[in-house]
Formats: structure tokens, C-alpha cells, sequence
């Protein structure tokens, strides 16, 4: 017989928000998505502030400038720069020109810089460090956040090169893929992100990739990039801006790495094998383990301060085994556990002669390999079996600058991913497991725009397809779970196939003045599900540790239930 249950859905997201804050001070911005902002006073030697100043920023990788002029009140603002190093100049007439090196902005923060200028006649040019100018704390930012930075993620050991399980190093932030209760269950077609900000379980956060979402609508990541192409990422945990998604959880906020005037690349590999492993203690013999992990990037100038490309790749190849235990101690099958053993002796103390049959009865019931089937069921499905993973990923980027006020850029990557015979251990059996199946694209499209002094436009556009098969072992079933022994057949809810299409479209306008910031823009994000899911056709027996002793004793001797209560 063949069944299934199919569904069709479109979910329309579609939000706008304004948000307007006034202070007469220093004019605080909202959280940035993938962009980053520095601002602050310009003073002299005395404290007056200055008007007129032209500050520039230049980034030091691609030679791109951006200018602004301090108001009457001193201050400025340069909003929606591209997280990295810059170069702040302070030029003013009767002033000796000041130049901060290296000045380091990540994604999303507000960086405040507030110098003080010396006369021209006191120097002729003054030249500090970005630590030495560098405010120790941010007024503006309300929101609890940190960052991983590109050192960490470059240097840190992270078990499959997975970037994100570096969020874990962060306050607030536990890991949840192990972790299973009534509120987060364990679906095979709708996994978890794995990481647990504030509480929360692995379905409330929101992940955002150069300023656009990157989830499921089940709650967990989507099928990302290799962690060689990431720059660095925020890890917000409460208070964040509204920009960044309404998540009952945090919000992850990734940016990806770019070219730059330099060309440059890298060639990694990483293998695991048998030969270097300890053995598993389950494990008669050191069975089959290789893990081989390697990739490539490369990137650099398309056209001199203009036009830049970036690209990298990533191989995971897994040919390993997994111990099942499930017969390490075989007695069981021949023998009742220590209370069930108690119960039939005090019965055979306590019970006339007449119970006799009964009591051996209950007794041939009780031992699990009296029945048909069982033994052969834990034997097929105890010992060492082999599985395969191969992961590639692949992402390409392009960044073209038209002017110091408008630039570009355009990304697309792609997740292909294959489990054969995966997800089972411990007191799952084989017949249990699974094989997946991950087909991921996406490409993303942002501009950013300052359309005059006070004017600045951010336009993010994106669309993905997602399709994700999760197919059973055991393709005929049924799903067979004997409590505290284990799990065997076809898992009740598979196979099941999703398709995922994405499409989202982010515009935001900031206006800029001496007294306020106002930032206003629209989410609109249509997504549209197609789910295919066999649910209970295979059939599902549940054995318990709640079993009636009476349905036992009857199924010795038809009857004998009543025997007793008399």
C-alpha cells in the first residue's frame, strides 16, 4: 500500500518599522545588521568642539574612502561602513591634521572615536593609535552582544570545522543538540541550531547572514557557509534591535569575508584515521575511521580600489564506523530483571501450589528471549557498522565600489550534503538510522547608499532554495521502542522530503543630524513550504516499563488474572 500526506504552504512575512530616537548630545544609532558605524565630537586642546572637520575613513584592504563633515555642535557620524580595519583622518584649518591607524570596526557595533585636534603651530601632523582613541565603553549600545572575532575563528580548534559552535564561548549561550525535553523535540526533518541563548531551546534564533535571514522556518540554521569564508560574527543575546528579527532567543549576525587590493588565498587539510585513533571500548577491533577535511580560497582585485572577488571550497568526507551496544551483556535475554526475579519468588513463597503454573508462566512471559523474534531482532542490530557523510560547500562573492558613497555586492553559495546509514548509537539500533540528503543555494544582492549629508539608503535582497530528504534505513518498519533496551525499525515520521523557497527584500533609510537618528525601513519575506511526510504507515509498538502485570499473567494463562484477585 502506498500513502502519504502532503502539504502546501505560503507564509508571508512582511513587517515595517520605524523607530525614532532624539537626544542632544551625540545622536545614537540603531544596531547595524552586517554594517558597522563610528561616530563622536571633535574637540580642541581646551574642550571646545569643532565644526567643519572633515573626517575621513579609509579601508586599509581596499582603499575605499568615506567623508563626512562635524556639525556646529562638532559631531559626526559615518554610518554603514563594512566591518573591518579603517584609517581616520581629522583635517581642519588652524588644526594640525590627526591620523588614527588601524582603527578595527566589527559587525554591528557603534564604534566611538571623540579626538582632540592640537594647532598647526604646535605640530605640523599628529599621528596616534587606534587604542589610544578608542572610547573603553559604547552609550549608545542597549543591547547584551559579543563578537568572534576573525582570530578565533581562524585559530581555535572546532570539531568539523563548525564556526558557530564558537558562539558557545559567549555569556549566556549553552549547547542544546543534546539536550532533549518537552519543549524541544528531537524531529528528524526539523533539526535545531544546537545553541541555547538565554534559556531558550535551539528553535528561537534568529541567524542572518550580511544582513539576511539564514533559518528555517522550523527555527534551525539553514545549510551554511564553510567557516573559511566567514569574517567574524555578533552574538546578540537581549535588547537587540527589531532590524535584526523579532527571535524569542538571540540573533547570530554573520558576516562573510570579501577581496581585497591584495591577492590572496588559502590550501588547508585536515585528516583523521584509525591509525591515530584510540580504540572504543565497545569495539573489538579498531574498525574503519576516516575523516578527511580539506578546502581551498582565493581572493583579490578585479580592478584596483574598484571591483573586488573572493571565493572559497570545503570537503568533508566521513567513512567511520558506530558501536551499538545493545547485546554487551546478552544475559538479559535469559534471565528477569532483579525485580521482576523478586516478584516470582515472593509468589513462590507466598502462593499455594496451585499457582504453580502460573508463576511459570509469568516467569517464561517475562524473559525476552522466550518470544519470537527477539533475540534475532537485538542480534542484527548489535555490534560495529559502517557510515559515510560527504559535505561540499562552496561560496563565491564579488564587491564593486562606484563611488565613496555607493558600493556593492553580490554573494551566492551552495550546500550539497549526503548521510548514508547515520544517526543511530548507544540504544539506537541500526535499523533505526537514516540516510539525509541537503540541497542549499543562496544569493544575496546588498547596496549601500548615502544619498547626501543626511540621507543614507542600505538595500538587501536574497533568495534560497532548500531541499532536505531524511529517508529511513529500515524501509518497511514498524518502529519498535522497548523501553530502557532500545529503539529498532523505521522511525514513525519518515521518510520525509521539504522543499524551502526563500525570498526576502530589506530596505532601510537612516536620516542623520546633530540631534537625532531616525531609521525606518520594510521586511518583506515570503516563504513557501512544500512538505511530503509519511507519518505511522509503517506501523509503531511501544513497549513500556508500565506494563499491566495482569495482561502478563493472562497472557500465561487465559484467566489467571481473575484466579488471583479471588
Amino acid at each position: 500500500m502506498y500513502s502519504h500526506h502532503q502539504t502546501g504552504a505560503s507564509r508571508l512575512r512582511p513587517t515595517l518599522t520605524l523607530v525614532l530616537l532624539a537626544v542632544a548630545c551625540v545622536p545614537p544609532l540603531l544596531a547595524q545588521t552586517n554594517t558597522s558605524s563610528i561616530q563622536g565630537v571633535v574637540y580642541d586642546e581646551s574642550m571646545a568642539v569643532i565644526p567643519g572637520v572633515t573626517v575621513t575613513a579609509s579601508d586599509v584592504a581596499r582603499g575605499v574612502e568615506r567623508r563626512v563633515i562635524t556639525s556646529e555642535t562638532g559631531e559626526y557620524v559615518l554610518a554603514l561602513l563594512t566591518p573591518g580595519f579603517y584609517m581616520l583622518l581629522f583635517e581642519s584649518d588652524n588644526f594640525a591634521p590627526l591620523t588614527v591607524e588601524a582603527f578595527e570596526v566589527l559587525v554591528g557595533e557603534t564604534a566611538t572615536i571623540s579626538p582632540r585636534l592640537v594647532v598647526a603651530a604646535a605640530q605640523t601632523e599628529v599621528v596616534v593609535s587606534a587604542e589610544e582613541q578608542r572610547s573603553v565603553i559604547e552609550p549608545q549600545r542597549v543591547a547584551q552582544s559579543d563578537h568572534i572575532d576573525s582570530i578565533r575563528i581562524q585559530n581555535l580548534p572546532i570539531n568539523r570545522r563548525d564556526y558557530l559552535d564558537l558562539a558557545l564561548l559567549t555569556p549566556g549561550v549553552v549547547d542544546t543538540k543534546y539536550i532533549a525535553n518537552s519543549t524541544d523535540r528531537r524531529i528528524p526533518p526539523t533539526p535545531t541550531s544546537g545553541l541555547g541563548v538565554g534559556g531558550a531551546n535551539g528553535r528561537t534564533n534568529t541567524f542572518m547572514i550580511d544582513g539576511l535571514d539564514n533559518l528555517y522556518n522550523s527555527g534551525s540554521v539553514r545549510s551554511s557557509i564553510s567557516q573559511e569564508a566567514v569574517q567574524e560574527f555578533q552574538v546578540n543575546r537581549s535588547t537587540f534591535s527589531t532590524e535584526q528579527g523579532g527571535a524569542p532567543g538571540g540573533t547570530i549576525n554573520i558576516v562573510t569575508k570579501g577581496g581585497t587590493n591584495q591577492l590572496h588565498g588559502a590550501l588547508f587539510g585536515v585528516l583523521r584515521n584509525r591509525r591515530f585513533q584510540a580504540r572504543n571500548y565497545f569495539d573489538p577491533g579498531k574498525s574503519a575511521y576516516t575523516r578527511a577535511q580539506n578546502g581551498a580560497s582565493v581572493g583579490g582585485p578585479i580592478f584596483k580600489n574598484k571591483t573586488f572577488w573572493y571565493t572559497a571550497f570545503e570537503r568533508l568526507d566521513r567513512n567511520e564506523s558506530q558501536i551499538v551496544p545493545l547485546l554487551s551483556d546478552p544475559s538479559f535475554l535469559t534471565s528477569l530483571t532483579p525485580s521482576q526475579q523478586a516478584l516470582a519468588d515472593a509468589l513462590g513463597v507466598a502462593a499455594p501450589p496451585s499457582f504453580g503454573p502460573v508463576i511459570a508462566g509469568l516467569t517464561a512471559q517475562l524473559t525476552p528471549g522466550n518470544h519470537p523474534g527477539v533475540r534475532e531482532l537485538f542480534e542484527d542490530n548489535s555490534g560495529v557498522f559502517p557510515f559515510s557523510e560527504l559535505r561540499q560547500q562552496f561560496i563565491t562573492r564579488v564587491d564593486h565600489t562606484f563611488s565613496e558613497d555607493h558600493n556593492m555586492f553580490f554573494r551566492g553559495n551552495w550546500t550539497g550534503q549526503s548521510g548514508q546509514n547515520t544517526d543511530f548509537g548507544a540504544l539506537t539500533a541500526r535499523s533505526r538510522g537514516r540516510t539525509t540528503s541537503v540541497n542549499d543555494f543562496a544569493a544575496a544582492i546588498g547596496d549601500t547608499y548615502v544619498i547626501n549629508s543626511k540621507w543614507l539608503s542600505e538595500t538587501r535582497i536574497g533568495a534560497g532554495y532548500h531541499d532536505f530528504g531524511v529517508y529511513p534505513t529500515d524501509p518497511h518498519g514498524p518502529a519498535i521502542s522497548i523501553s530502557g533496551f532500545g529503539a529498532f525499525g523505521r522511525d514513525f515520521i519518515l521518510p520525509t522530503r521539504v522543499v524551502e523557497r526563500v525570498l526576502q527584500l530589506r530596505q532601510n533609510f537612516m536620516r542623520v543630524s546633530s540631534r537625532q537618528t531616525i531609521k525606518f525601513g520594510v521586511d518583506y519575506n515570503p516563504i513557501r513550504d512544500w512538505v511530503r511526510s509519511e507519518t505511522f504507515f509503517s506501523g509503531r509498538f511501544i513497549f513500556s516499563e508500565a506494563i499491566p502485570l495482569a495482561a502478563i499473567i493472562d497472557g500465561a494463562v487465559p484467566g489467571a488474572s481473575q484466579l488471583v484477585k479471588g
